[in-house]
Parts: C-alpha cells; sequence; structure tokens
C-alpha cells in the first residue's frame, strides 16, 4: 500500500511540474523540465509502467493492485490534468508512461512555445514593417510637400521678381519715376563719375528754367513743369546723381549775388573720383524775370565742381557738409562740355586756330550762333577784347560779337554770331571815302542813325572828315572779318 501511495504521490508531482511547465508557456524548454523533476528527487525509474504490469522499487503489482491504482492514478491524473488545462487553456493527453508523457509536455511546450514566438515575431515584423511602411509613406509625403512647398515658393518667387521687374516703377514716387527715366535717357554705361556728374549738371541748365513766382521748391514739381528755385534745383540734382551711382549732398546756406544782395540758398556736393566738390546748378544758370531761356547764353562751369574756397567767396553754408579742397580741371571740363552734344551751340578754344576750327565746322552746319569757352589763365579782364580780335583775324568768314563774360579761373566765355551769306552780303561795301561821304548822307537824311558797312579792301581805319556836314559818327568793328566791316553811328551835330 506504501509502494501505491508512493506511485501517487510520483504522478502527482509529476502533473504538478507538467502543469508547472505549461503554464510558463513558451519560457520553458526541455531541459527545464528535466530539471524540475529531478529537483524533486523524480526519475523515469521511479515512474516506469509496463503493459501487464508496473514494478515500483523493484517489486511486481498483482493485475488488480494495477487496475486499482491505474484507475485511481488514472482519475487523479485525469482531476490534475484539468485543473491543469483550465489554467492554461491547453489539451493534453496522458500517455501510457512517465518518458513519453515527458516527452509529450516538452515537445507541447516547445511547439507551444516555438508557435506563440514565432506569432510574435511575425506579429511584431508586422508592426515594424507597417511602422516603416507608415514612417517611409509619411517622409515621402513630408519630402513630397516640401518639394512642393519649395516649388510653389520658387514659383511665387519668380512671379515676385517677375512682377517687381514688370512693376519696378510702381515703387517709385512720381518725383522719382520721372528723374529715373531721365536718368536712363541719359547716362550711359562706361560713363565715368565725371560724366555722370557733368551730363546731370548740363541736363538740367538747359532744361530747368528758375522759378520767379516762387512755388516750385520740391522735385516732383520742377521735374513736371520744369522750373524751380534753389531748393529745387539742388534736390533734383542730388536725386539724378544718386539713381546714376553716385554719391551726392545737400546743402543750405546764403548766397550773396551780383548786386550784393544775401538771401536763401541751397546747392550740393558730389562725389568725383573719391574726392568732394562743390556744384551750384542754379547760379550755373543764371537769369533775371522775363529772361528768355531758350538760348541759355549765360550757362556756365563758374560753380561746377569747385573748392570750398571759391564757393566761399559768396556763399555761406549753415548746414554740415563734406570739406571740398581743390577745383577740378577746368579744362577737361570745358572740352567735355564742347563735344558732349549737351549744348550743340558750345565750342572750345586754346588759340586761333581752334576758333577758326571751331567755326568752320558751325558754319558747315548751318549754325547762326556760338557760345566760344576760351582757356587762357594769361588772360585778365582789359585784355580779353584784344585777345579776341587777334583770333578772330583767322576766322574763315565773319563773326559777329555779343555781350561776353570775363575770365574766370582761367576762362573767358565769348558769345559769338555767324551771320548767314545772305546777311552778310546785305550789308552795303564801300570802296573810298567818297563812297562811303555819300552813304552817311543818305542814311542821315532818311534819319537812320546806325547801320553797318563792309569796306573793300580793308584797309585800316576810315578817314572821314565831318568839317563839311551837320552830323558826325562814331564807328567799331560790328562783325569780325580781318576788319572788313564796321558799324556806324551817326551823331547830330
Amino acid at each position: 500500500m506504501r509502494k501505491i501511495l508512493k506511485t501517487k504521490v510520483a504522478y502527482i508531482l509529476f502533473i504538478i511540474v507538467f502543469a508547472f511547465t505549461t503554464i510558463a508557456g513558451c519560457s520553458g524548454s526541455e531541459d527545464d523540465i528535466k530539471e524540475t523533476v529531478t529537483d524533486n528527487n523524480v526519475t523515469d525509474s521511479d515512474v516506469s509502467l509496463s503493459s501487464d504490469d508496473e514494478t515500483i522499487d523493484g517489486e511486481h503489482i498483482t493485475e488488480d493492485e494495477s487496475n486499482v491504482s491505474g484507475e485511481n492514478v488514472a482519475d487523479d491524473e485525469q482531476s490534475e490534468t484539468t485543473g491543469a488545462d483550465t489554467a492554461s487553456d491547453s489539451t493534453v493527453t496522458s500517455g501510457t508512461g512517465g518518458g513519453e508523457s515527458e516527452t509529450t509536455s516538452s515537445k507541447l511546450s516547445d511547439e507551444s512555445g516555438g508557435a506563440d514566438l514565432t506569432e510574435e515575431l511575425q506579429t511584431t515584423k508586422k508592426q515594424e514593417n507597417t511602422t516603416t511602411k507608415r514612417q517611409e509613406s509619411t517622409t515621402t509625403k513630408k519630402q513630397e510637400n516640401t518639394t512642393q512647398k519649395q516649388t510653389q515658393q520658387e514659383t511665387t518667387t519668380k512671379k515676385q521678381s517677375s512682377s517687381t521687374s514688370n512693376s519696378s516703377n510702381s515703387t517709385l514716387s512720381a518725383a522719382e519715376q520721372m528723374a529715373k527715366k531721365i536718368v536712363d535717357g541719359i547716362i550711359k554705361s562706361g560713363m565715368s563719375d565725371f560724366e555722370k556728374a557733368i551730363t546731370i549738371h548740363d541736363w538740367l541748365t538747359y532744361n530747368i528754367d528758375y522759378d520767379f513766382t516762387f512755388t516750385h521748391y520740391y522735385e516732383e514739381e520742377t521735374l513736371r513743369d520744369r522750373t524751380g528755385v534753389c531748393q529745387g534745383y539742388a534736390l533734383v540734382y542730388k536725386m539724378m546723381c544718386e539713381m546714376a551711382g553716385l554719391e551726392a549732398g545737400y546743402v543750405t546756406g546764403t548766397g550773396t549775388n551780383g548786386s550784393g544782395q544775401t538771401e536763401s540758398h541751397a546747392w550740393n556736393q558730389v562725389k568725383i573720383d573719391g574726392k568732394w566738390y562743390n556744384v551750384d546748378v542754379t547760379w550755373d544758370d543764371p537769369a533775371a524775370p522775363g529772361k528768355s531761356f531758350n538760348d541759355h547764353t549765360a550757362n556756365g562751369y563758374d560753380y561746377f565742381l569747385i573748392s570750398d574756397a571759391r564757393i566761399q567767396k559768396d556763399h555761406k553754408p549753415t548746414s554740415s557738409r563734406q570739406t571740398c579742397p581743390s577745383d577740378y580741371d577746368a579744362r577737361a571740363i570745358l572740352k567735355y562740355s564742347a563735344n558732349s552734344g549737351v549744348n550743340p551751340n558750345v565750342a572750345y578754344a586754346e588759340n586761333a586756330t581752334d576758333l577758326s576750327t571751331a567755326i568752320s565746322k558751325f558754319v558747315a552746319a548751318g549754325k547762326t550762333s556760338m557760345t566760344l569757352w576760351y582757356y587762357d589763365t594769361t588772360v585778365t579782364q582789359d585784355k580779353m577784347w584784344e585777345v579776341l580780335n587777334k583770333m578772330l583775324k583767322a576766322a574763315p568768314c565773319a563773326v559777329k560779337t555779343n555781350p561776353s563774360y570775363p575770365p574766370v579761373n582761367g576762362v573767358t566765355k565769348y558769345i559769338l554770331t555767324l551771320p548767314s551769306s545772305a546777311e552778310w552780303n546785305s550789308i552795303p561795301i564801300v570802296t573810298s571815302k567818297e563812297a562811303l561821304a555819300e552813304l552817311v548822307n543818305k542814311n542821315f537824311a532818311a534819319g537812320t542813325t546806325t547801320f553797318d558797312v563792309r569796306f573793300e579792301p580793308a584797309s585800316g581805319v576810315i578817314d572821314f572828315a565831318g568839317a563839311n556836314y551837320a552830323y558826325r559818327f562814331s564807328y567799331y568793328p560790328s562783325y569780325y572779318n580781318n576788319e572788313k566791316c564796321v558799324l556806324l553811328t551817326i551823331v547830330p551835330a
């Protein structure tokens, strides 16, 4: 009986170990089960069964005992197995022997654990693949969205750039639009700083008139109506210079004119090749009320690119300004002016040959007037006419002089008229004193007191005795053509 109980205890222990292993699931293994059984002192010999009888500790059990024992053990085993199955949700079929049952348990444990592990690995891999695909999809979408946004931004930028290019003037004020149009038309690629500064200066002096209504002070109205006061001239000059890429300043203060009157005034400074110079466009375009501005005979460069020493003779600045230590080369200014084409009536000469060449060009072009810039630092005001008379002897045709301007900084400006051939031929010719006396008497009788006379050959001063007449007359050359023509004025005695 003791042996039977021992056998039952062994089976119960085996069932408990089996159930524990089953519950452990995939974490268990065949080696673990063997180790557990060994730890409980149960061996294969302890549970070895045969088909006919059972041998426990080397003793035989009768068939009846075997049947009773088998039934009881089977019932207990079924009960324990059912409990184990309920706990582990597994179905286990009892074997005929301990070894077979142990092997079955190991296989079940391995199969169950392996299946679960495989399923978990597959699930994990599916989840990883799904996550990877989602990440890749998200990344791809983000990249696509980024690319799309970049494309949209590039398109927007191009549109904005195109819009800016097509409507660049829309961001400019009305004055800036007018100034830019002028600058784009007169400033050429490759121009030096000096050429830009003088070109803008000349455009203003030949296109803007001084405003004697004193109502045009700012850029827009000065450019729109082509008239302005000194402030208008100076503000426009600064704006146009800066548009041409020059540094320019605006200076305010006072100016004292030729009549000794001092008044508020504005002018400029401009940087040429790293040096600053003063510029007064207004005073280079002098005017008086009622003066016609179309001839521009008074336009000059007396206040263009000059030093502080020169401009402060009649200008007193009150605003901050740059230091201008020297004058620009006057010869370079005059030569550029004569060749720029801004004023087609300007010529430049340093000697009689230069003058003769200039006059020939003007006559060939059909011009009847010219402004002569004569550069000679030795000429003084009392010598200016003498110098001109000597030069005019080389003139290829008759030249008439109008009011001219005294030397300033080595430059004398002469205003000359070139009569046409018809005008020259219309002047009466005398060849003797008798012919001259007849002409004088005729004009006196007609009440004509002033007239021109040509006489040939040109032989010095006219010698005419007026003792037998009721008048006298004076004369001086009116057309210089090797002293062939004089202007006579009859004066009653």
